[in-house]
C-alpha cells in the first residue's frame, strides 16, 4: 500500500492528527459562526475587531497545524507543494491590513 505524505506509523502520530484534524474542523466552524453573526447582524465582519481577534488566532493555529503536519511527514517536498493553497488561505491578511493600518481601495477601476 503506497504511504502517503503523512501516513501514521505509530498510535501516537495517527491520534495527534486525529486530534489535529478535529480541533482544525472545529476552529473552521468557530470561524464560520462568527462570520455569521456578523453578517446576519448587519455589522462589518472585516472592521470588527472581535472578528479580526477570532481569525488571527485561528489563523495561527491553522499555520501551526500545517507546520506539525509537516514536520510528521514522510515526504516533507510532496507536503508542501500539496499543501501550499492552504497555507496561502491560512495567512490572516486582513489582520495584517489592519494592523499596518493600510488602506485598500473599495473599488477597483477595470
Amino acid at each position: 500500500m503506497p504511504q502517503t505524505s503523512h501516513s501514521p506509523t505509530s498510535p501516537l502520530k495517527r491520534h495527534t492528527l486525529t486530534l489535529l484534524h478535529t480541533l482544525v474542523l472545529l476552529a473552521s466552524v468557530a470561524l464560520i459562526l462568527v462570520i455569521s453573526w456578523d453578517t446576519f447582524h448587519n455589522l462589518s465582519f472585516v472592521a470588527d475587531p472581535f472578528y479580526l481577534k477570532i481569525q488571527y488566532w485561528i489563523c495561527l493555529f491553522f499555520l501551526s497545524d500545517i507546520v506539525v503536519e509537516w514536520l510528521m511527514s514522510d515526504h516533507k517536498i510532496r507536503y508542501l507543494w500539496r499543501n501550499l493553497l492552504f497555507v496561502a488561505v491560512s495567512i490572516p491578511y486582513i489582520t495584517a491590513v489592519s494592523y499596518t493600518h493600510l488602506t485598500l481601495p473599495t473599488k477597483l477601476e477595470v
